[in-house]
């Protein structure tokens, strides 16, 4: 008996304790819908609505909360904005409530943006917008189309699409202060559509860069704009094109990077800015980097018994638009930057030189200590060879030579070759360039048809969307020899105003970018192969026909 009770204590003892072990339940898969309106009072799309209407409630299906309330948008403006609940506290529903009558015969519409998230997991009711009317009818007009990058295609992310009511109180500069009349969200794919729209006249307009008022600003983002005022008596499509806008010139704070060699930071444009250094140096040179916004300066600092006697300061003399500034640097003792060059990346290997690219400015190459050439069976053949220095680029070098397929060749700088603007040399310094048989390349032919008016720059660029080759003129033909396999894209920019640049619009003086086409095939280069294609590049395809909506 002593032992039935043992046993029976035992068990009952393992029982209560698996019973009092905590296990963690296991979920399911992470919630990731937004939440969802499921009823509103007023309804959603009410007419007549009593303009002296004190609440609005909108019940969604789960728990929410109100988010950046910046965010949040009425159209047409209120003089007081109505408060809006829950901010805090979570709740299935939101609470408007207006302070001052709402206007006869208007449809009002407040877009959240992203303002509403559930309670549980944030994720984000995007652009809902809650319509109605005080009037008979709402309003109906909408447009939509599509928004593009007028450069590269590609797409900047959070693109706002606006209009703005052009009334007398209306002018261009309020577009930097104000937000639009009616705004929404482009998605991904850059098409929009904006709904409920009063008959009237507006000024259409994209934007990137928002940093959640609605309100553009240049620094910032991206800019698209229809030039004329349109006036909306139906539904309508436009496309947009996206530009960097060119701001006005403003200079930054110089710094020295190192001996003979100073920066000059600036944003905006250089049209119109002139720099120059006050005291002499045996050499100097002001470079631009187009791909940056600084303006270099360099110079040979003035050497005493060897080393750098460096000046304690410098000073500039600035001119732009008219205004006349002073700069001065101020040097540390700094040591000269290190020589250094590269060989760039060869393009049409067979009828193209070599390139090479040099850290600083290069002031004098003594060709007779420049060597190439070609390696055979273990012998080398002295090869001759054209030196180029492009005047408007110092920081390059090329070598222009005849190559034959399949071989391989020494290219020797000699120690002393190559003299930098600062008084830097080059060590011995050895490369190699080596071409591939001739069916290890492709050949492209284009035939362009239905031209622009204008000469225009016609663009080869690869898969990363850098450029390859580039042509200008007005031709209709082009051959490009020994391309390496890979996928290819063609563009042409016209050059409207024929000034040699492409020039991206101006927001003031309603000024669209200028022209930019794309071949919508993709150009796919082949070993040993020979393509040709035909383009007629005012024609557009069939999909530009359309809007955004697949619509005719």
């Amino acid at each position: 008996m002593n032992i039935m009770k043992c046993i029976f204590g035992s068990l009952l003892v393992i029982l209560l304790f698996s019973c009092a072990q905590q296990h963690p339940l296991e979920g399911g898969p992470k919630d990731t819908t937004p939440p969802a309106m499921v009823l509103a009072k007023p309804a959603l799309l009410s007419t007549n609505v009593d303009t002296s209407i004190k609440n609005i409630r909108i019940f969604f299906d789960k728990y929410i909360l109100l988010k950046n309330l910046q965010q949040i948008f009425i159209s047409p403006p209120l003089d007081t904005v109505p408060s809006f609940s829950p901010l805090d506290l979570a709740k299935k529903n939101i609470d408007i409530k207006f302070s001052n009558p709402l206007e006869k015969n208007t449809t009002y519409s407040i877009n959240f943006g992203e303002s509403i998230q559930d309670n549980t997991e944030g994720n984000k009711l995007p652009f809902f917008k809650y319509v109605f009317s005080t009037g008979a009818q709402l309003d109906s007009i909408e447009i939509s189309g599509k928004v593009i990058d007028a450069y590269d295609r590609s797409l900047d992310k959070n693109i706002i699409v606006g209009l703005y009511k052009v009334d007398s109180a209306f002018s261009d500069t309020l577009i930097y202060k104000q937000r639009p009349y009616y705004l929404t969200k482009a998605d991904k794919e850059g098409r929009y559509q904006i709904t409920h729209i009063k008959e009237g006249s507006y000024f259409l307009m994209a934007f990137s860069g928002d940093s959640g008022n609605y309100i553009y600003k240049p620094e910032k983002g991206k800019l698209a704009f229809e030039p004329s005022t349109i006036t909306l008596k139906k539904s309508d499509l436009y496309q947009l094109r996206l530009f960097k806008e060119v701001l006005p010139f403003k200079r930054l704070i110089p710094k020295q990077v190192n001996a003979g060699h100073i920066e000059f930071p600036f944003e905006g444009s250089l049209e119109g800015v002139h720099l120059e250094v006050i005291q002499k140096f045996d050499r100097e040179r002001f470079l631009h980097d187009s791909n940056t916004s600084i303006i270099h300066y360099w110079y040979k600092p003035i050497l005493k018994s060897g080393k750098i006697n460096e000046v304690t300061q410098i000073y500039f003399k600035l001119s732009s638009q008219e205004k006349m500034d002073s700069l001065s640097v101020i040097l540390d003792k700094k040591d000269l930057p290190d020589f250094s060059l590269k060989k760039l990346p060869q393009v049409s290997a067979f009828i193209k030189p070599v390139w090479f690219s040099a850290e600083t400015p290069i002031y004098s190459v003594d060709q007779t200590k420049v060597k190439v050439s070609k390696v055979k069976e273990d012998a080398l053949q002295q090869v001759t060879f054209r030196l180029l220095c492009p005047k408007d680029d110092p920081k390059k070098i090329g070598l222009d030579f005849s190559k034959n397929p399949g071989s391989k060749y020494n290219i020797i700088l000699e120690a002393e070759a190559i003299e930098d603007i600062v008084g830097n040399k080059n060590p011995l310094l050895k490369f190699t360039e080596s071409t591939g048989e001739e069916g290890d390349y492709g050949h492209f032919e284009l035939e362009l048809s239905d031209l622009p008016d204008k000469p225009f720059w016609l663009q080869l660029l690869d898969k990363e969307n850098k450029m390859v080759e580039e042509f200008y003129g007005c031709e209709n033909h082009y051959v490009i020899r020994y391309l390496e396999p890979e996928t290819y894209r063609l563009r042409i920019l016209v050059d409207e105003n024929e000034d040699k640049k492409w020039n991206p619009g101006n927001l003031l003086l309603r000024r669209a970018p200028e022209p930019v086409y794309f071949y919508e095939k993709p150009v796919q280069i082949r070993a040993f192969w020979d393509i040709r294609e035909n383009w007629a590049v005012l024609v557009k395809p069939s999909d530009d026909k359309k809007d955004s909506y697949g619509r005719k």
